[in-house]
């Protein structure tokens, strides 16, 4: 579930959305569900992992190095 997480800021920070927006767009949107790396048909963290998630990343700087993991993990299954 971590690694799924990772991927919610960077789709917050693009898309401009607030953790309550994010964790609705995570659950509804199929594009969002996948950019993350939930299947179809699995449960979705609710707000407060979200809210929780980013206070963490922030609180010890973590947020670029978050980021950088997220791209480049993205970049690899591009370049594949």
């Amino acid at each position: 579930m971590i690694l799924s997480l990772c991927g919610a800021p960077i789709l917050a920070v693009w898309y401009d959305l607030s953790d309550v927006r994010l964790a609705e767009a995570v659950e509804d949107r199929a594009s969002f569900r996948r950019f993350c790396g939930f299947a179809r048909t699995e449960a979705t963290p609710e707000l407060t992992t979200f809210v929780r998630f980013r206070r963490e990343i922030l609180q010890h700087g973590l947020d670029q190095i978050v980021v950088n993991l997220v791209t480049a993990q993205r970049w690899c299954c591009v370049v594949r």
